[in-house]
């Protein structure tokens, strides 16, 4: 589905070729994905035009290339850029084809300076201020320096995952990353194996099933279950809480509670609308979804327990309850010699044509030591920096880490703090308040922040109470 079929009729590429590209220029955004093209909308709303460098053929490719039955986890009044919303057609689950249309069309509404094919092979930081990039495109290398890069290259990197397997060198069925799998259809009557108990495992093993494939489930831990609809009233709040807490005075006393209150729901809302889940053998751990996430530094986010996405497709309770899906708990002892058999740790033993490793990726800091020194990779992953503040060691150095959400608010702010650093300026004052922005994001305190002038109003109506108590 096409989100603008104008702005689709237009060019997608590189506004003007890179050979053009001056031997400095002051800001360089490597990636255009959802970080790389929020970071570019806030710079050029301050005037100020960055170059975005995109290895792939086109804008939203990386959205394209997953499989056909992937949509958005979250409604699309919460996965939308800065300036932009989603077209009245878009369903309220968006495709992967809906998301990347729309990020390609936002690239182009907004005239952005996207090279596209273009790869970072190193990024050096000089012996004064600056870093050198060269770059690869159409098998040529360009060298070219720049005063600021924004590392935009996604949240969770882009290195699959793939544990080691005892006796995968001599098993006889094949074995596959989540990044490799298409379509349900390509495994029409095969005994599959799926690995994990995330949103992509669980809805890779729906689409096996509604394909004719007879799968399986690996859960290997208890898992914190979330239900859409009730997961959406987060996204909600979190759009009204920043308005709240900015302009009205004492409402971030109550953001904590009303987050804790909510986090508490989630799990309730789970219980109530699937009360046998244990019976079915999935087991729930005891934290609270939000706050797990949060102890975990976001590796353990929710899964949505009802359905792959919206009221589309069946669910795993429905699978497990019918018995179309074989629940495995312990972990893979061996793959056997010459067989398609697995054996378990709990003793169990399985026969199956296909392993999907639905196991996650490696954290972004593996991916940029491929075109960073290790000194700096290092020294990155040790202080990763806030996801609004420039890197303390490496003056120049900006990382755009987060989701959707955190585009319209955390990089926002970077984007801001950007633009006043090139232009010599002092970058706006904030005041971030921990706790709150902790609480109200969950693991990323950069979705909410605490401006200035909510202190000042706090202040002041804390005065005026003191002193209508006082009179």
């Amino acid at each position: 589905m096409r989100i603008f079929p104008a702005l689709h009729a237009r060019s997608t590429g590189p506004s003007e070729p890179v050979a053009d590209v001056p031997g400095h220029v002051p800001c360089v955004i490597v990636g255009a994905g959802n970080a790389g093209l929020s970071v570019a909308y806030g710079l050029q709303q301050a005037g100020l035009r960055p170059l975005l460098l995109e290895q792939l053929p086109q804008v939203g490719d990386v959205w394209r290339r997953r499989y056909q039955r992937l949509h958005l986890h979250h409604l699309t009044d919460a996965m939308y850029l800065p300036g932009m919303h989603h077209g009245a057609q878009v369903p309220e689950y968006p495709s992967r084809l809906d998301f990347a249309d729309y990020l390609q069309a936002y690239a182009l509404l907004y005239q952005m300076d996207v090279r596209l094919g273009h790869r970072l092979l190193s990024l050096t930081p000089l012996d004064t201020e600056g870093w050198e990039l060269q770059v690869s495109v159409d098998h040529t290398t360009l060298t070219f320096t720049a005063d600021h890069v924004v590392l935009a290259t996604g949240p969770t990197g882009v290195t699959p995952l793939r544990p080691a397997l005892k006796g995968q060198e001599h098993w006889r069925g094949q074995i596959l990353h989540s990044v490799d799998f298409d379509s349900g259809a390509d495994y029409r009557g095969q005994r599959v194996l799926v690995v994990g108990a995330g949103n992509s495992a669980i809805e890779v093993l729906c689409d096996l099933h509604d394909n004719g494939a007879e799968p399986s489930l690996l859960m290997r831990s208890s898992g914190s279950w979330v239900t859409r609809q009730g997961f959406a009233h987060y996204h909600r709040l979190l759009a009204a809480g920043r308005w709240l807490l900015t302009y009205v005075p004492g409402a971030w006393l109550l953001a904590p509670l009303v987050l804790r209150l909510l986090d508490h729901y989630l799990k309730y809302d789970v219980r109530r609308r699937y009360p046998d889940l244990a019976a079915l053998g999935v087991d729930t751990h005891p934290a609270t979804p939000m706050l797990r996430m949060a102890q975990s530094r976001g590796t353990r986010p929710p899964t949505y327990i009802d359905g792959t996405w919206g009221k589309v497709g069946v669910t795993l309770a429905e699978l497990l309850r019918a018995g179309k899906v074989t629940l495995y708990r312990g972990e893979i002892e061996q793959l056997q010699t010459d067989s398609h058999s697995v054996a378990f740790t709990d003793g169990r033993v399985g026969d199956f044509d296909t392993i999907i490793l639905c196991t996650g990726f490696a954290p972004p800091t593996e991916h940029w030591q491929t075109f960073l020194d290790s000194q700096v990779s290092q020294a990155i992953a040790r202080e990763m920096p806030l996801p609004w503040a420039e890197h303390a060691q490496f003056p120049g150095l900006w990382v755009a880490l987060g989701g959707v959400a955190t585009s319209r608010f955390a990089l926002q702010i970077l984007a801001r703090r950007l633009a006043a650093r090139i232009r010599g300026h002092r970058p706006p004052g904030r005041v971030l308040n921990p706790v709150v922005s902790f609480l109200m994001s969950g693991i990323d305190p950069g979705l909410i922040q605490i401006p200035r002038r909510t202190l000042i109003i706090n202040t002041l109506a804390a005065c005026a109470l003191a002193y209508l108590l006082w009179l």
